[in-house]
């Protein structure tokens, strides 16, 4: 009844939204964005059918997402807990992924339609375990980037009946071509780098269809939709096409004619000129080597402060920047390509503007304060590195219907270039403007004229202060040469441009409900094998598009134990309500042991406008472990108040807990995060407990390991410390300290062939950690450990970013009562608990 409640409430909370429903899809999006939903829905029945056609049936309902929150190019398709496609209320900007498209948003929409028609391919057994477990049984969800890139693209075109080529890919293909395909399955830290799955990803499969026809590369998918082990491709493409995708992919290059430089050169997205620093998806150099998506644009201020634009893992854009081994994290969001003089782009809904800025600084870190906001021409749809000239100009490159010019604007907009061709990367320089263009059939250097300023045969881009970026055979190298702009003169508007677009005709939105979307559409097997225990069970989510709404349900069997874990649980925005009946079972040296069967009823608050806090209740009762049925049955009631936030380099959390017997406890975290090639990181921990405190109530414990219960949702009570067991010490109070030093030892960026392992880089890490846990803080009381790790950043499963630890650690401290002598083996795979 609660549950029902609560998403009956859901739709006053979610007002920001509204939705309309066609050939049973709906839509979700913000007010005033009808006029591209209208779009989208005016062609979803062709869409649909055209897939149907193609042998990709669309199964609905789905549920499209018009995000606003979402700054990333790209979909984001879902096929749990409900068949999902999340499209960037912000248009892409230059370079970036459905940049040359008049409407960018249909794009990613049909791509990401095509994208639930091949994962929703089945045969055999997984067609069978979706009958049992619902769409958790998608083997066609692990495949390489570059098959879906590709074969995204050649439906688009087959039905849009044009052929849309990138200027910039070609140019890069052209340049070289990968003999190892690991390289264009996986985001490699080097060249051709992180999006080398598109740029080779579409000419790949427009061969493979040259070659074979759709027909085969569907029956690919249908036989890989059948297969048990969805990381294993190459024995299907055998017995699809004959050969191995290696093999395949060996014939492509062998035809393919490349003209490139022989010159060596760098991976760089984005670069600054004096002194040189440059930046790609896998870091900055020199500077914090961090896997992120950054933008093209950015600038050195006189505080040696480098100002770059990033895509958080939430998928949105902020301005941050790069001082030394510190990342100054400003909180704006929607904000990117920042400019000398504190310009750059942001956004009111899908139309863009320039924003003039200035980088504050507070108590609590950097803010970024707007000063101006300039909304772009009518008919912009996107704009791009924005840069100042000494008078206040701006100038910036713009996408209309797909094609993108140069503008500037004094006291008005004004339209510099009307070419076919790409026009970018704006800079002010002697004499007047320039900017890059590939409207002589290469991207070059030209001036506000039109006229070629520099450049070379196989392109160049990025020009700033008398430099610019020069296209080799293995990435790019910085030219310095002398560059003279010339002045502006503004081009005639388009007559197409003269007006806004106007209202979406015939289209009439309801109000939002998380009806629709809340009920989850799987039963996923739960595993848990772990060096004590066995842990086997099923598990289910959901959540409305908002994702203000959500659900969880699931059981765990634990072999060991002979227990039968339950969790249960639901929300609605800042509120949650969760029920947990899970085991506590560890020994201390110095108390005893605890066994016990745990029941949680939790409830929980966010309050409004305050996201680094929490408010929550709970009710715990227990019983011995062993001896449930005897009746042997105590409870508690406490409350929480939970404090987590940033400030500069530092996160910090606390927790103030009290208890209905009169208990009162205190316990948080600090970690710090500093360097660039060599970084360090420590960690802070400590707790107390006033009043009655018995084993496993009230008390906190340190050992080697880092987890507790199965399904517990509060803040931790154990404090590592590695090179001993699990639960070594338990007291009413402890402190420990975690301090690492990293050290890189090889940039690797391979792989081999299709093989699903993708090796990034190898670092050691040293460190020592300390504490004490004990009723009396005494210096005897003492516990360290010390050792070293072996740390990989890999990727799994072409696309899955995750990292291996494996290292040994030994006891150098110990009170009196304890012998360990160690090592102890650190393992972690994936992140940590």
């Amino acid at each position: 009844m609660l549950l029902v409640a609560l998403l009956l409430e859901a739709p006053a909370h979610t007002a920001e939204l509204v939705q309309v429903e066609s050939s049973g899809i709906t839509f979700s999006f913000p007010p005033g964005e009808e006029a591209i939903v209208s779009r989208l829905v005016q062609q979803t029945p062709s869409a649909l059918e055209f897939l149907d056609r193609m042998g990709l049936p669309v199964a609905s309902p789905v549920q499209v997402v018009l995000d606003e929150r979402i700054d990333l190019p790209g979909p984001t398709v879902h096929v749990i807990p409900h068949r999902e496609i999340r499209i960037p209320l912000r248009a892409p900007g230059v370079l970036e992924d459905g940049y040359l498209s008049a409407d960018p948003w249909m794009y990613f929409y049909f791509k990401g339609l095509c994208l639930l028609g091949m994962y929703t391919l089945r045969a055999g057994l997984p067609a069978a375990g979706h009958r049992i477990f619902g769409e958790i049984s998608s083997p066609n969800l692990v495949l390489p980037p570059w098959f879906f890139e590709g074969a995204c693209a050649l439906l688009y075109s087959s039905y849009t009946g044009t052929r849309v080529t990138d200027p910039h890919h070609t140019a890069i293909f052209r340049a070289s071509v990968p003999d190892d395909i690991s390289q264009v399955s996986n985001h490699p830290g080097r060249w051709p780098g992180y999006h080398a799955y598109r740029v080779y990803g579409i000419p790949f499969m427009e061969w493979i269809l040259s070659r074979y026809g759709w027909e085969k590369i569907r029956e690919f998918l249908l036989v890989h939709g059948g297969g048990v082990i969805p990381i294993e491709i190459d024995l299907k493409a055998v017995e699809v096409f004959g050969k191995t995708w290696p093999a395949l992919w060996s014939d492509f290059i062998q035809e393919t004619d490349g003209t490139g430089s022989t010159r060596d050169g760098m991976l760089i997205e984005g670069y600054w000129p004096e002194p040189f620093i440059y930046w790609n998806a896998s870091g900055v150099y020199p500077g914090r080597k961090q896997v992120r998506q950054r933008g093209r644009y950015g600038y050195l201020d006189p505080d040696n402060i480098l100002w770059i634009s990033e895509y958080g893992p939430n998928g949105i854009a902020r301005i941050v920047g790069h001082r030394g081994g510190a990342i100054l994290a400003p909180g704006k969001e929607h904000i990117w390509d920042p400019g000398p003089g504190g310009v750059a782009v942001s956004r009111k809904g899908s139309r863009p503007q320039i924003v003039f800025y200035r980088v504050e600084e507070s108590p609590v870190g950097e803010h970024i304060a707007v000063q101006r906001e300039l909304p772009a021409p009518a008919g912009v749809i996107q704009l791009s590195g924005p840069v100042l000239d000494e008078s206040g100009r701006v100038a910036v490159s713009a996408n209309t219907g797909g094609n993108w010019d140069i503008w500037v604007y004094d006291t008005e907009w004004k339209r510099v270039t009307d070419s076919a061709g790409v026009e970018m990367d704006p800079w002010w320089t002697e004499g007047g403007l320039v900017f890059a263009s590939n409207s002589s059939g290469t991207f070059r250097i030209h001036r506000a004229d039109m006229a070629i300023a520099a450049g070379s045969r196989q392109g160049a881009v990025l020009p700033r202060n008398d430099s610019y970026l020069v296209l080799g055979g293995s990435g790019w190298l910085m030219e310095r040469e002398r560059i003279e702009g010339a002045p502006v003169s503004p081009k005639d508007l388009p007559a197409s441009m003269s007006q806004e677009p106007g209202p979406a005709a015939g289209l009439e939105p309801l109000p939002y409900s998380p009806w629709p979307s809340i009920v989850p559409n799987f039963m996923a097997p739960d595993l848990y094998a772990g060096p004590s225990d066995v842990q086997a069970g099923l598990a289910t989510w959901g959540r409305d598009v908002s994702g203000e709404c959500t659900l969880r349900a699931g059981f765990r069997y634990s072999f060991n134990l002979d227990y039968l874990s339950l969790q249960a649980g639901t929300g609605i925005r800042n509120l949650s309500l969760a029920f947990a009946r899970y085991p506590l079972s560890y020994d201390p040296a110095n108390t005893p042991k605890t066994e016990e069967s745990r029941h949680v009823i939790s409830a929980g608050i966010r309050p409004p406008g305050m996201p680094w806090a929490s408010l929550s209740l709970h009710r715990l009762t227990y019983e011995p472990l062993e001896d449930e049925d005897k009746g042997e049955r105590d409870h508690e009631l406490w409350g929480d108040l939970s404090l987590k936030g940033r400030i500069g380099p530092f996160t910090p959390s606390l927790t103030a807990e009290t208890y209905s017997g009169g208990r009162r406890s205190l316990y948080g975290t600090l970690h710090f995060l500093y360097g660039k090639d060599l970084f360090l990181t420590a960690l802070l921990q400590a707790g107390k407990s006033w009043g009655e405190v018995s084993p496993g109530h009230g008390t906190f414990r340190v050992g080697g390991d880092v987890g507790e219960g199965y399904f517990t949702r509060r803040p931790s009570r154990l404090f590592p410390i590695r090179g001993f067991p699990a639960n070594i010490l338990e007291a009413d109070r402890a402190v420990t300290t975690n301090i690492e030093v990293f050290c890189p030892l090889a940039e690797i960026h391979r792989g081999h062939k299709t093989l699903p392992l993708f090796l990034h880089r190898l670092s050691l890490g040293a460190f020592v950690d300390a504490g004490i846990c004990s009723n009396t803080l005494s210096t005897d009381q003492v516990i360290a450990g010390a050792g070293f790790e072996l740390i990989t950043s890999l990727e799994i499963a072409w696309a899955n970013l995750s990292a291996f630890k494996m290292g040994l650690a030994w006891p150098v401290a110990q009170p009196e009562g304890l012998d360990e002598e160690g090592p102890v083996l650190v393992l972690q795979i994936g992140r940590p608990l």
